[in-house]
């Protein structure tokens, strides 16, 4: 098989998890996201009758860790230890320049993907959504826009943490929520107008209702709730090359942070060359019912992994 790169020139890649080719083909990937480090032989392929996949493409031994990342989005859940860890890393807070950072740099980073402008706006109604309804998507999107327009402000282009947003997989918006999508983009621009980080027509332009229906439906596929070795728990979304792992009841690969923001992709035991990294969309101590829901409901798909056919129930043929 040809050898695909992670991190190459922009993506036009549109569309749903999964898809069919012939034979493995190229994907490209938007540009590295800042802090992501593949660290082991691994490579891209589209695959036939499976869609991308990441394989090993040398034997990696149990524990090595394949890929870190950072995300490119991130929401913070309510948690007690939220307010003694800096506010971009995650990690302990200690003194700094400025409060609410453990350091320098870390304030100057949070700046430039739009934090300092982010906390201009007034999103009170999609915070209302997420204390009502625990949907965090909207914030997700409201934090990549703000990404957006700081880094046009200071390069005049769009940021690598946006064009991996847009090259993630998404799933379709059913009809019948549309309704309220559209209450949220109407409150999302008016929270950013009203703040004069931007004009209306400008957002309209940047981030029309059906560009921000898709980053809603690549929040649904992709974004990923961890917790941090310090008890801090929050929903982001990952590097693109982070959504490609698909999944597995019985994984080899774990993921796992430490007491930042950092993300680790970890062989959870020998791998041989040639095969595929997978890591589990669910919880694992989760029985098959449970399981099969969240692939169902989150995913739009139904398990078939060599776990799921031993423990599916005989009266429930396994498809």
């Amino acid at each position: 098989m040809r050898r695909l790169h992670l991190s190459s020139r922009p993506s036009a890649w549109r569309g749903l998890p999964h898809a069919s080719a012939r034979g493995p083909t190229a994907w490209r990937a938007p540009p590295r996201a800042p802090h992501t480090r593949p660290l082991a032989s691994i490579a891209l392929y589209e695959l036939e009758g499976k869609g991308r996949a990441l394989l090993a493409e040398a034997n990696i031994c149990a524990g090595a860790t394949l890929l870190q990342c950072v995300p490119i989005a991130k929401e913070l859940k309510a948690t007690p230890h939220a307010a003694a860890v800096c506010t971009h890393c995650l990690g302990p807070r200690r003194a700094a320049p400025r409060a609410g950072f453990c350091s320098e740099d870390c304030a100057a980073e949070y700046s430039a993907a739009g934090g300092d402008l982010l906390e201009r706006c007034d999103l009170r109604a999609l915070h209302a959504v997420h204390a009502e309804q625990n949907r965090r998507f909207p914030l997700l999107v409201a934090r990549l826009l703000a990404s957006l327009l700081e880094g046009l402000r200071r390069s005049g282009e769009a940021p690598a943490e946006w064009q991996h947003a847009m090259a993630l997989c998404h799933a379709v918006i059913p009809d019948d929520a549309m309704a309220q999508v559209k209450e949220e983009h109407a409150a999302l621009v008016a929270g950013f107008t009203s703040a004069g980080v931007s004009d209306a027509q400008s957002l309209q332009l940047l981030l029309p209702l059906e560009r921000y229906t898709q980053l809603l439906g690549a929040a649904q596929l992709n974004a990923f709730e961890l917790q941090t070795s310090r008890g801090v728990v929050i929903s982001c979304l990952l590097p693109s090359v982070a959504s490609c792992f698909n999944h597995s009841c019985e994984p080899n690969v774990l993921v796992s942070c430490g007491e930042t923001h950092q993300v680790s992709f970890v062989a959870g035991r020998e791998i041989s060359e040639g095969e595929e990294l997978c890591i589990s969309y669910a919880p694992l101590d989760l029985d098959y019912e449970a399981r099969q829901q969240i692939f169902k409901y989150k995913y739009a798909f139904t398990c078939t992994c060599s776990r799921c056919a031993e423990e599916c129930p005989e009266d429930k043929p396994h498809m």
